[in-house]
């Protein structure tokens, strides 16, 4: 009798989560925020020095709730600069520099790669960052001084965003349901002890469930994240050098044209002879042989 009762409590339990999991996600933007404190922090504004700091100065899931109203936006930040060949891996370490300098706080760097292209006499660098509002700040203030000294120009500036205010509050209900029916799940198994049976379904739910909150925990964290800091991706491109042209390119395009122009001929009639030869070793003997039988019936019909 206990064994039954447990069970179709915590299958009971189970399926009332499920269904207010169900119905917060269904609901509209307005609706699904109705709880949250009019005095909630602001997302969007300049956030703590210690952002980027690790997971101390990350804010837990469900401890900073969105205000209404307003729109959670992620940014994202790109920079095209051109300049000389040889200031193109300098301009991109001093940026860089600049970031670890400020530490990872302010800026950490995610990924840099350098492209050359020794034929062409090219070379792209790529450095893409995340940064917190006011080291962005800075670095846009200095962006100028940096360009008068490595003689460079800006030919790409760009700047996207993304709304996740939706998936902010979606991921605020259904991590307070799990929440709920986890602590609902806790309740049972201290408050109903059973057999062995009973107690591994209930830890298995429960198990579960944890695994859900971690996971929404972590994917809100990062949305967080996200909104209180900017990604800026810098692209560094050396300037085409356009050589003036010569008076004798005429003539010396000329002499190029006939080189080449011989050189294909010969090689077009060594590529002739390589595709007759395998014909004159079977047809040659072929023709000797005939040519000597022929020879040899003429001499008899003359003798005759």
């Amino acid at each position: 009798m206990k064994y039954l009762l447990t069970t179709t409590a915590i299958a009971a339990l189970i399926l009332t989560g499920c269904s207010k999991a169900e119905q917060t996600s269904g609901e509209s933007f307005e609706s699904a925020i109705v709880d949250i404190p009019a005095d909630a922090a602001v997302e969007n504004a300049a956030p703590e020095p210690g952002i980027l700091g690790g997971n101390a100065s990350v804010p837990p899931a469900a401890k900073a709730p969105i205000a209404i109203g307003v729109p959670q936006l992620a940014y994202d930040y790109a920079y095209g600069f051109e300049l000389r060949n040889s200031s193109v891996e300098a301009l991109a370490k001093h940026h860089q520099a600049l970031c670890e300098k400020a530490g990872p706080q302010q800026c950490q760097v995610l990924n840099a790669s350098t492209t050359a292209n020794p034929d062409a006499g090219s070379t792209r660098v790529e450095i893409t960052l995340r940064v917190a509002p006011q080291w962005l700040g800075t670095f846009k203030t200095g962006l100028g001084g940096d360009l008068k000294s490595y003689k460079a120009r800006i030919t790409r500036q760009s700047v996207t965003s993304e709304d996740l205010s939706l998936d902010i509050v979606d991921s605020e209900a259904r991590l307070k349901n799990k929440t709920a029916l986890r602590d609902r799940l806790q309740t049972i198994i201290r408050q109903s002890p059973g057999k062995i049976a009973e107690l591994v379904e209930a830890e298995t739910q429960l198990s579960q469930v944890q695994s859900d909150i971690d996971s929404l925990s972590s994917s809100l964290a990062t949305m967080r994240q996200r909104v209180a800091t900017s990604g800026l991706t810098l692209t560094y491109d050396d300037s085409p050098t356009i050589s003036r042209r010569s008076a004798f390119a005429p003539l010396t395009d000329a002499l190029s044209s006939v080189v080449e122009t011989v050189m294909a001929s010969l090689g077009f009639l060594i590529l002739l002879i390589a595709g007759a030869l395998p014909f004159a070793l079977v047809l040659v003997p072929l023709g000797w042989w005939m040519r000597r039988l022929w020879r040899k019936r003429k001499a008899a019909k003359l003798k005759a």
